[in-house]
């Protein structure tokens, strides 16, 4: 992270648990605050983290910290925080099965998205429909590729 700092490469970074927050509390403020530029999260990794229930708050509160918040809500969606404005990114209905996956998918959705000059919301979006769809199958790989859908996911 120090590195990519001095290269002016952004980082983006995942709490990956609600106990890893909870038990490295001070690093992930720290971290979040020198060297994050995007931060991956979940509702209760983020409560966690802001130290409240309200999932929206913490939300801020991280957005406070890091330019751009990605913190997602299961089937509810996602919020994002890009520069301080809180935007709620909606879920897509679907019959959950297994969520081994989801958050991957929704990070490696969000991350073409941003790659590919999309908006954060709309960046969001494609995780969310990505995510939807890995939970729809066991296991976390979906069967073939989708590109073909942005369009129509986005339009």
């Amino acid at each position: 992270m120090e590195e990519s700092r001095r290269h002016n490469i952004k980082v983006a970074f995942t709490f990956s648990d609600p106990f890893v927050v909870n038990r490295f509390a001070d690093d992930f403020r720290g971290i979040t605050r020198e060297y994050c530029d995007l931060v991956f999260c979940n509702a209760d990794e983020v409560r966690q983290f802001a130290e409240t229930e309200s999932f929206e708050t913490a939300a801020k509160i991280l957005g406070e910290r890091v330019n751009l918040v990605f913190a997602t809500n299961g089937a509810e969606g996602c919020l994002v925080v890009d520069h301080g404005k809180l935007t709620h990114v909606p879920g897509f209905a679907v019959d959950a099965i297994d969520t081994v996956g989801a958050g991957d998918a929704f990070a490696g959705g969000v991350l073409y998205g941003l790659a590919h000059g999309y908006s954060a919301p709309q960046a969001a979006r494609w995780g969310n429909y990505l995510a939807s769809r890995v939970v729809t199958l066991h296991g976390a790989r979906l069967p073939d590729a989708i590109p073909d859908q942005v369009a129509k996911v986005l339009g």
